[in-house]
């Protein structure tokens, strides 16, 4: 197999609040591979737009720490990288799509300029007229009606839908090996939510999908990733997530999820999930868990890979599958 296009290593970064450090990703380690559609799945909170910011090195410095570990993209390791050759690589190789694109784009500029800025930076060679054509075939391809209408309008005279598709030809202007899309889907209507998944289904690149939604990883991703607390979880394929969750905590997200035809109550998890200001022992779900066992309480689990490439840190897994050994 080849190498990862991404490979994060004990990646850590923390914020700064008025209540202290924020430790908001806490040695997370993962990777993706080309053509991969890696979803990264979780309760508000649990650190996922805060890991997507910390791959491009995009927090605001003067509230967060540079990010610690090892972010190695096709060959080079982002986090030694100085701000300029970052702007070579943000929109370019890597491409984010932003959760609410009324926030994302700019009011005051037309729909075409901010589409084509960013393409003539990146390639400065290109004519402005070569830019407005692939911007307009780009508008056609992700199912925006009349686009050379669209290219001249402004952002507040477009539906939400219509935003989040002008976001998603703006990431792919540049043609990036690696589209970071954070809950692309927010705030949409069911249908227009289907037509932006197939849409990026369609696009054909490497995707890291964030998102809350079980649905939205149900319908196109072809590993999850679940975090917790700062944390990786669980991280297998889908159908691994989705039938066989190993986690305390993956069975309970799913078991939350209303269902068509169902008829029994939802199941919460009970309780809050965890300070990241602080420093607590043992495994961060171990106050919300009803499967813990007394070194839950003690020391964090680790994420153990076994041996179909599944990763699971959990205490009582990993003491279930040394009791299989030991038959």
């Amino acid at each position: 197999m080849s190498d990862p296009l991404l490979k994060v290593n004990k990646l850590h970064t923390f914020f700064t609040t008025n209540d202290g450090a924020v430790h908001a990703v806490r040695g997370v380690s993962f990777h993706v591979y080309e053509g991969e559609i890696v979803g990264i799945v979780g309760e508000s909170g649990s650190g996922k737009t805060a890991l997507a910011k910390s791959i491009l090195q995009l927090h605001d410095p003067r509230f967060s720490s540079t990010p610690t570990g090892e972010v190695n993209f096709a060959g080079a390791d982002l986090l030694s990288l100085n701000t300029q050759s970052m702007n070579l690589i943000r929109g370019n190789d890597i491409s984010m799509i932003f959760q609410d694109p009324m926030a994302s784009l700019n009011p005051t500029m037309k729909i075409g300029e901010q589409l084509i800025e960013g393409y003539l930076a990146h390639n400065k060679l290109v004519h402005r007229g070569a830019a407005i054509q692939k911007a307009l075939r780009l508008l056609e391809q992700v199912g925006i009606e009349l686009p050379g209408d669209r290219f001249e309008m402004y952002p507040h005279q477009l539906s939400g839908g219509m935003r989040q598709r002008v976001m998603i030809a703006m990431a792919m202007m540049c043609s990036p090996k690696l589209l970071i899309a954070d809950e692309p889907t927010t705030a949409l209507d069911v249908t227009i939510q289907a037509q932006i998944l197939r849409l990026i289904e369609s696009l054909k690149t490497t995707v890291l999908l964030i998102t809350h939604d079980i649905g939205v990883v149900a319908s196109i991703c072809t590993r999850v990733i679940v975090m917790y607390g700062g944390t990786i979880v669980e991280d297998a394929s889908r159908d691994e997530i989705l039938y066989s969750p190993k986690h305390p905590y993956t069975k309970r997200l799913l078991e939350s999820i209303p269902m068509l035809n169902q008829n029994e109550r939802l199941l919460p998890i009970e309780g809050t999930p965890p300070l990241l200001t602080k420093h607590e022992k043992g495994c961060p779900f171990a106050p919300r868990c009803q499967e813990k066992i007394d070194i839950c309480n003690e020391i964090p689990p680790q994420l153990t890979l076994n041996e179909t490439g599944r990763r699971v840190a959990c205490h009582l897994q990993q003491s279930k599958l040394l009791e299989i050994h030991r038959k």
